[in-house]
């Protein structure tokens, strides 16, 4: 054989190994493992947890619309009566007016003033003029009137016209923020759905992957009754917690404010307006009630509120622990305060 066919050869048999070498390596990873392009579990966890955090605040400006919305009709009510008020001003106004006139066309034809200087009796034609003024001046008076009454009745039905206008964009804003947040859920369902059953269920236990359970950076306590138990509250306080301890178990969904499935501030008001305490829609309008609470001073029953800006809040319930509604897949559950960034703390009875 010939010296460059053995060459040829030997290089041939070197592609060959190489080539078994490398088929052999790539059927040698184990199943399970992730490739480099694929995300590791903490990555998932990562998106899963920010397309939450999407949807909570997409749903936060959805219930801010929702208290707008209920106030601005709570002003629309209020000025539809001022314009029902001023119509019927008005009206009475204008009759005034139009009477006057047709009396005055109807008694003198030539005028006041033309009857005046008609006039052959200097006195009467003294007198007239003291008269004419003094009906000038209450003509002009009620000539006032009626202009200053027809342009308050013009301003009151503008404002109406941009209160209805308002509702109407406020509206078509919550249909877009609504659509964002099944959009966020709905891509946060997709990223799960490509796990395995016990990826899966491994997230949904362990948010923050620390391997403290199911908060998102602290484990609950196991010590606490989470049904009947005591808390170091009364009145309206202690009346909101027993109804939120009652609603323990129970799922979150977006916007919902009970009776069986609860988001965080549907959960808050829910509890509280069972205690006769009303709360607005949204946590961040929450975030107005009652007083400001330092962190150091919180007492069971104190709402406690997260993040910047603010789109969750939970209910203190002492011992360093809370009781809220925290996301999709989850349900209402009572947790370690420092479980997020406390952002807030109110109290409101």
């Amino acid at each position: 054989m010939r010296t460059g066919q053995r060459s040829f050869n030997r290089t041939r048999a070197v592609v060959v190994v190489c080539a078994t070498l490398a088929a052999g390596l790539t059927t040698a990873v184990p199943a399970g493992v992730a490739s480099p392009d694929e995300p590791s579990l903490d990555q998932v966890r990562d998106r899963v947890e920010r397309l939450h955090r999407d949807a909570e605040e997409a749903n936060e400006r959805y219930l801010q619309l929702v208290d707008q919305i209920g106030e601005t009709r709570k002003q629309l009510k209020a000025t539809r009566q001022d314009v029902r008020d001023q119509q019927a001003s008005f009206s009475k106004i204008k009759k005034r007016v139009t009477a006057s006139l047709v009396a005055d066309a109807t008694d003198s034809p030539l005028g006041t003033t033309g009857e005046l200087l008609t006039s052959d009796d200097p006195e009467q034609f003294i007198d007239g003029l003291g008269a004419m003024q003094a009906y000038n001046t209450t003509q002009n008076d009620l000539l006032a009137e009626y202009s200053t009454m027809s342009g308050e009745l013009q301003s009151r039905e503008t404002q109406l016209e941009e209160q209805l206008d308002s509702i109407d964009k406020a509206k078509q804003k919550m249909a877009d923020e609504k659509a964002e947040v099944d959009k966020k859920a709905d891509e946060a369902e997709d990223v799960l759905d490509e796990l395995e059953a016990e990826q899966r269920e491994a997230l949904l236990n362990d948010p923050d992957g620390d391997g403290d359970g199911p908060s998102r950076d602290e484990d609950r306590d196991p010590t606490v009754d989470t049904g009947d138990g005591t808390t170091d509250a009364s009145g309206a306080a202690a009346a909101a917690i027993a109804f939120a301890k009652d609603q323990l178990g129970e799922p979150y969904v977006y916007g919902a404010a009970g009776p069986d499935s609860w988001d965080c501030s549907g959960l808050t008001s829910g509890a509280y307006a069972s205690a006769g305490i009303a709360l607005p829609r949204s946590s961040s309008s929450q975030a107005g009630a009652g007083t400001p609470v330092s962190s150091s001073d919180m007492q069971p029953g104190d709402l406690v509120f997260y993040y910047t800006p603010i789109s969750h809040v939970a209910i203190y319930l002492g011992d360093g622990l809370i009781i809220h509604a925290p996301h999709p897949g989850s349900s209402v559950e009572i947790v370690g305060v420092s479980t997020m960034p406390v952002t807030a703390v109110r109290r409101v009875a």
